[in-house]
């Protein structure tokens, strides 16, 4: 749930999140879409569908015992099974993440960015490694990151490897890690169909594989090939998906084109029961507020 979202926005779902699935059996037998409703606000969905594929592999065998097979559980990829495996498992095998990095970097002084820099990061972790106590040395890293060795204003006074430090040394803590260049962004349209039925049940489908909020239920919706001109009546819903900022466009009279199959309509109790994504939410309550309609 941390990864990308901040630990204040996770903490109210963490404790829902464990209330409902104390254990990964209980997760591993719930069904997906009730999971992905206790999921839902937390944004970056596709972590929780892989939370759910990982409890229903682990519940089926056998837990793992090294590095390699934290690997093959569903979205774990290196950070998160290098942390079990040392911290589980005992193993000394390095992690990375945003604190290990910048440790990494202002200690061995790289001045890389990007991918360059994760790879000499996870290169300096292996290097200093403590085999004998591996979990705690990399929670120690991490915690050193997080409360030390922070990306502004670094308490290097109180640093307990200050003299390991080579930037440090050198007058240079504020340089490193070198800014990572600004990520080019793009705007997208996407022309929302809205239907309601007059029990104020909404229209809505289950996004398909490879389109964006891939599981969830959504507004129809259709990729406008050129920017749109937004009019007086039309309800705007602004979002940011990866590198694409997005407008969500819904017009009283533009019934769009659907995208993902047959409309299922969902009001009330149902419609609380399922993962809708945020934007969309957004923008039914915002129509719904338009046309003087019940609220969602």
């Amino acid at each position: 749930m941390c990864q990308q979202t901040q630990i204040a926005t996770v903490l109210p779902y963490y404790a829902r999140w464990m209330a409902a699935f104390p254990t990964v059996r209980a997760l591993a037998e719930a069904d997906l879409e009730r999971v992905m409703a206790h999921w839902q606000g937390l944004g970056y969905y596709a972590r929780g569908q892989r939370l759910h594929a990982a409890a229903r592999d682990l519940a089926s065998g056998q837990w793992p015992t090294d590095l390699a097979g934290w690997r093959a559980i569903p979205g774990i990829g290196p950070y998160t099974a290098g942390a079990l495996a040392s911290i589980v498992n005992g193993l000394p095998t390095p992690l990375v993440d945003g604190n290990v990095e910048r440790v990494a970097a202002r200690i061995a002084a790289l001045d890389s960015t990007g991918a360059e820099l994760r790879r000499a990061a996870w290169a300096w972790a292996q290097a200093v490694m403590v085999a004998n106590d591996p979990g705690n040395w990399n929670q120690a890293l991490m915690e050193l990151g997080a409360k030390v060795c922070t990306p502004r204003r670094p308490r290097c006074p109180e640093c307990p490897v200050q003299a390991h430090c080579q930037s440090w040394q050198a007058g240079r803590v504020d340089q490193r890690p070198a800014p990572r260049p600004k990520p080019v962004t793009r705007g997208v349209d996407l022309c929302v169909t809205i239907t309601r039925r007059a029990d104020g049940a909404w229209g809505l489908t289950k996004s398909v594989p490879g389109q964006w909020w891939a599981g969830l239920w959504v507004l129809p919706w259709t990729r406008a090939g050129e920017v749109m001109t937004v009019g007086p009546k039309d309800v705007v819903v602004r979002t940011v998906v990866t590198q694409h900022r997005i407008r969500l466009i819904a017009s009283p009279a533009d019934l769009g084109a659907m995208t993902g199959g047959e409309l299922v309509w969902l009001g009330g109790v149902d419609l609380a029961n399922v993962a809708v994504p945020t934007p969309f939410r957004r923008l039914m309550a915002a129509y719904a507020k338009a046309q003087g309609e019940p609220k969602v």
